[in-house]
Protein backbone atom coordinates (compact mmCIF):
# COMPACT_ATOMS: atom_id res chain seq x y z
CA UNK A 1 0.00 0.00 0.00
CA UNK A 2 1.69 3.59 -1.23
CA UNK A 3 1.95 6.34 1.29
CA UNK A 4 0.06 9.00 1.56
CA UNK A 5 1.41 12.68 0.82
CA UNK A 6 0.81 15.14 3.08
CA UNK A 7 1.91 18.48 1.25
CA UNK A 8 0.56 17.25 -2.16
CA UNK A 9 -2.79 16.09 -0.40
CA UNK A 10 -3.13 19.90 0.84
CA UNK A 11 -2.13 21.42 -1.92
CA UNK A 12 -4.97 19.53 -3.99
CA UNK A 13 -7.70 20.30 -1.01
CA UNK A 14 -6.82 23.88 -1.34
CA UNK A 15 -7.14 24.21 -5.12
CA UNK A 16 -10.35 21.98 -4.60
CA UNK A 17 -11.26 24.47 -2.23
CA UNK A 18 -10.75 27.70 -4.80
CA UNK A 19 -13.22 26.25 -7.48
CA UNK A 20 -15.70 25.41 -4.79
CA UNK A 21 -15.44 28.92 -3.67
CA UNK A 22 -15.70 29.91 -7.56
CA UNK A 23 -18.89 28.12 -8.06
CA UNK A 24 -20.53 28.96 -4.74
CA UNK A 25 -19.99 32.86 -5.58
CA UNK A 26 -21.57 32.26 -9.02
CA UNK A 27 -24.44 30.75 -7.83
CA UNK A 28 -24.82 33.24 -5.40
CA UNK A 29 -24.87 36.11 -7.77
CA UNK A 30 -26.91 33.97 -10.37
CA UNK A 31 -29.52 33.73 -7.09
CA UNK A 32 -29.85 37.43 -6.53
CA UNK A 33 -30.01 38.30 -10.55
CA UNK A 34 -33.09 35.85 -10.46
CA UNK A 35 -34.72 37.14 -7.04
CA UNK A 36 -34.54 40.79 -8.94
CA UNK A 37 -36.05 39.45 -12.05
CA UNK A 38 -38.81 38.05 -10.46
CA UNK A 39 -39.36 41.26 -8.09
CA UNK A 40 -39.00 43.49 -11.21
CA UNK A 41 -41.53 41.22 -13.07
CA UNK A 42 -44.01 41.10 -10.15
CA UNK A 43 -43.79 45.35 -9.51
CA UNK A 44 -44.49 45.25 -13.50
CA UNK A 45 -47.82 43.28 -13.26
CA UNK A 46 -48.86 45.04 -9.94
CA UNK A 47 -48.53 48.32 -11.65
CA UNK A 48 -50.09 47.22 -14.79
CA UNK A 49 -53.14 46.35 -13.15
CA UNK A 50 -53.21 49.57 -11.16
CA UNK A 51 -52.84 51.31 -14.55
CA UNK A 52 -55.59 49.22 -15.92
CA UNK A 53 -57.83 50.01 -12.85
CA UNK A 54 -57.06 53.77 -12.75
CA UNK A 55 -57.16 54.59 -16.63
CA UNK A 56 -58.93 56.98 -17.64
CA UNK A 57 -60.54 56.25 -21.19
CA UNK A 58 -62.32 60.04 -21.61
CA UNK A 59 -58.19 61.71 -21.22
CA UNK A 60 -56.51 60.26 -24.27
CA UNK A 61 -53.90 62.29 -23.44
CA UNK A 62 -52.90 61.32 -20.41
CA UNK A 63 -53.59 57.87 -21.56
CA UNK A 64 -51.36 58.14 -24.01
CA UNK A 65 -48.58 59.46 -21.88
CA UNK A 66 -49.23 56.36 -19.32
CA UNK A 67 -48.75 54.07 -22.22
CA UNK A 68 -45.65 55.58 -23.49
CA UNK A 69 -44.22 55.71 -19.69
CA UNK A 70 -45.23 51.60 -19.44
CA UNK A 71 -43.58 50.94 -23.03
CA UNK A 72 -40.69 52.88 -22.20
CA UNK A 73 -40.94 50.69 -18.68
CA UNK A 74 -41.07 47.65 -20.31
CA UNK A 75 -38.53 48.26 -22.84
CA UNK A 76 -36.08 48.41 -19.55
CA UNK A 77 -37.20 45.72 -18.27
CA UNK A 78 -36.33 43.46 -21.20
CA UNK A 79 -33.27 44.86 -21.80
CA UNK A 80 -32.33 44.12 -18.21
CA UNK A 81 -33.63 40.98 -18.79
CA UNK A 82 -31.52 39.95 -21.87
CA UNK A 83 -28.42 41.35 -20.20
CA UNK A 84 -29.14 39.33 -16.83
CA UNK A 85 -29.76 36.12 -19.34
CA UNK A 86 -26.49 37.11 -21.25
CA UNK A 87 -24.35 37.07 -17.42
CA UNK A 88 -26.21 34.31 -16.60
CA UNK A 89 -24.72 32.12 -19.67
CA UNK A 90 -21.48 33.37 -19.07
CA UNK A 91 -21.31 32.11 -15.53
CA UNK A 92 -23.08 29.09 -16.57
CA UNK A 93 -20.07 28.47 -19.27
CA UNK A 94 -17.59 29.44 -15.90
CA UNK A 95 -18.84 27.39 -13.94
CA UNK A 96 -18.99 23.86 -16.52
CA UNK A 97 -15.32 25.21 -16.77
CA UNK A 98 -14.26 25.64 -13.69
CA UNK A 99 -16.07 22.23 -12.85
CA UNK A 100 -14.33 20.46 -15.82
CA UNK A 101 -11.09 21.40 -14.42
CA UNK A 102 -11.70 20.41 -10.57
CA UNK A 103 -12.25 17.49 -11.92
CA UNK A 104 -9.29 17.00 -13.67
CA UNK A 105 -7.46 18.32 -10.37
CA UNK A 106 -9.64 15.85 -8.06
CA UNK A 107 -8.34 12.43 -9.69
CA UNK A 108 -7.91 10.27 -7.13
CA UNK A 109 -3.40 10.83 -7.53
CA UNK A 110 -2.65 12.47 -3.99
CA UNK A 111 -0.56 9.25 -3.43
CA UNK A 112 3.31 8.93 -3.83
CA UNK A 113 2.91 7.24 -6.88
CA UNK A 114 6.55 5.98 -8.90
CA UNK A 115 7.04 7.40 -11.84
CA UNK A 116 10.24 6.71 -13.80
CA UNK A 117 11.19 9.59 -15.52
CA UNK A 118 13.24 9.37 -18.93
CA UNK A 119 16.25 11.50 -18.93
CA UNK A 120 16.00 13.24 -22.34
CA UNK A 121 18.83 15.54 -23.90
CA UNK A 122 16.83 16.49 -26.83
CA UNK A 123 13.53 17.70 -25.12
CA UNK A 124 13.31 21.20 -24.15
CA UNK A 125 11.03 21.03 -21.44
CA UNK A 126 9.91 18.91 -18.60
CA UNK A 127 6.97 17.08 -19.15
CA UNK A 128 4.51 14.51 -17.70
CA UNK A 129 1.12 12.69 -18.18
CA UNK A 130 1.65 11.79 -13.96
CA UNK A 131 -0.84 14.94 -12.71
CA UNK A 132 0.53 13.65 -8.90
CA UNK A 133 4.11 15.22 -9.84
CA UNK A 134 3.09 18.82 -10.40
CA UNK A 135 2.30 21.31 -8.00
CA UNK A 136 0.63 25.40 -8.56
CA UNK A 137 -1.07 23.72 -11.59
CA UNK A 138 -2.92 26.22 -14.32
CA UNK A 139 -4.20 25.97 -17.72
CA UNK A 140 -2.01 26.42 -20.49
CA UNK A 141 -2.78 27.48 -23.96
CA UNK A 142 0.09 25.59 -25.73
CA UNK A 143 0.55 22.80 -27.49
CA UNK A 144 3.44 19.95 -28.37
CA UNK A 145 4.72 18.73 -31.23
CA UNK A 146 5.38 15.36 -31.57
CA UNK A 147 8.26 14.10 -34.23
CA UNK A 148 6.20 13.12 -36.89
CA UNK A 149 5.21 16.50 -37.11
CA UNK A 150 1.32 16.26 -35.15
CA UNK A 151 0.12 17.74 -31.85
CA UNK A 152 -0.70 15.94 -28.87
CA UNK A 153 -4.45 16.65 -28.11
CA UNK A 154 -5.66 16.98 -24.95
CA UNK A 155 -5.54 19.73 -21.85
CA UNK A 156 -2.55 21.25 -20.98
CA UNK A 157 -1.57 22.40 -17.64
CA UNK A 158 1.81 24.28 -16.52
CA UNK A 159 3.00 24.07 -13.00
CA UNK A 160 6.23 22.88 -10.94
CA UNK A 161 7.90 19.47 -10.62
CA UNK A 162 7.32 18.34 -7.15
CA UNK A 163 9.21 15.45 -6.55
CA UNK A 164 12.16 13.26 -4.88
CA UNK A 165 14.56 10.45 -5.90
CA UNK A 166 16.01 8.13 -3.37
CA UNK A 167 14.95 10.23 -0.95
CA UNK A 168 16.31 13.80 -2.36
CA UNK A 169 14.14 16.83 -3.49
CA UNK A 170 14.74 17.16 -6.80
CA UNK A 171 14.92 20.58 -7.93
CA UNK A 172 11.84 22.74 -8.68
CA UNK A 173 11.56 23.09 -12.20
CA UNK A 174 8.68 23.89 -14.75
CA UNK A 175 6.83 21.05 -16.15
CA UNK A 176 3.79 20.39 -18.42
CA UNK A 177 1.52 18.18 -17.96
CA UNK A 178 -0.87 16.46 -20.28
CA UNK A 179 -2.74 13.01 -19.90
CA UNK A 180 -1.61 11.93 -22.98
CA UNK A 181 1.69 11.90 -22.38
CA UNK A 182 3.20 8.71 -23.28
CA UNK A 183 5.69 8.82 -20.48
CA UNK A 184 7.56 11.50 -18.14
CA UNK A 185 10.22 13.83 -19.62
CA UNK A 186 13.25 15.29 -17.53
CA UNK A 187 15.08 17.80 -20.15
CA UNK A 188 18.76 17.87 -19.81
CA UNK A 189 18.69 21.37 -21.18
CA UNK A 190 16.19 22.93 -18.24
CA UNK A 191 18.82 20.59 -15.38
CA UNK A 192 21.60 22.89 -17.13
CA UNK A 193 19.45 26.07 -17.05
CA UNK A 194 19.20 25.22 -13.53
CA UNK A 195 22.74 25.17 -12.86
CA UNK A 196 22.94 21.61 -12.42
CA UNK A 197 25.42 19.32 -13.81
CA UNK A 198 24.53 16.27 -15.68
CA UNK A 199 27.00 13.43 -15.71
CA UNK A 200 25.61 10.51 -18.21
CA UNK A 201 29.01 7.98 -18.40
CA UNK A 202 29.24 4.20 -18.23
CA UNK A 203 32.27 4.46 -16.86
CA UNK A 204 31.49 6.88 -13.96
CA UNK A 205 28.21 6.90 -13.73
CA UNK A 206 25.34 8.50 -14.29
CA UNK A 207 23.84 11.40 -12.17
CA UNK A 208 23.00 15.27 -11.45
CA UNK A 209 24.20 17.39 -9.47
CA UNK A 210 24.53 21.32 -8.24
CA UNK A 211 27.48 22.81 -10.39
CA UNK A 212 30.77 23.97 -8.48
CA UNK A 213 34.25 24.98 -8.84
CA UNK A 214 35.34 21.09 -8.70
CA UNK A 215 35.31 18.39 -10.86
CA UNK A 216 31.80 16.87 -10.50
CA UNK A 217 32.80 13.97 -11.06
CA UNK A 218 35.93 13.77 -8.73
CA UNK A 219 34.10 15.67 -5.98
CA UNK A 220 30.20 14.19 -5.37
CA UNK A 221 27.91 16.68 -4.00
CA UNK A 222 25.87 16.05 -0.30
CA UNK A 223 22.68 15.79 -2.79
CA UNK A 224 23.75 13.91 -5.98
CA UNK A 225 21.05 12.20 -7.65
CA UNK A 226 21.72 9.07 -9.68
CA UNK A 227 20.26 8.10 -12.50
CA UNK A 228 20.00 4.44 -13.71
CA UNK A 229 20.98 3.14 -17.21
CA UNK A 230 19.89 0.10 -19.09
CA UNK A 231 19.23 -0.86 -23.18
CA UNK A 232 16.28 1.41 -22.89
CA UNK A 233 18.56 4.24 -21.89
CA UNK A 234 18.86 6.60 -18.61
CA UNK A 235 15.85 7.30 -16.38
CA UNK A 236 15.09 8.22 -13.16
CA UNK A 237 12.71 6.96 -10.70
CA UNK A 238 10.52 9.57 -8.83
CA UNK A 239 7.76 9.69 -6.02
Amino acid sequence: MQALCPDREYQWRIENERDLEVVAQAWMLDVARTNKLRRMSEQSRLDNVTTNINGNSQDEVETTAAEERWRHQNERNLEALAQAWMLNSAIIRDIRDKSELAHLFNKPNPQCQRDRAAIDSGASETMTNNLSLVSNPVPADISVRQADGSFIPGTYIRGQLSAEAHGISVPRMDVIFNENFATTLVSTPQLNRLDLEVILSPTFGSFMQLQGDACPICVPHSNRIRFEQDSNGTSLVLA
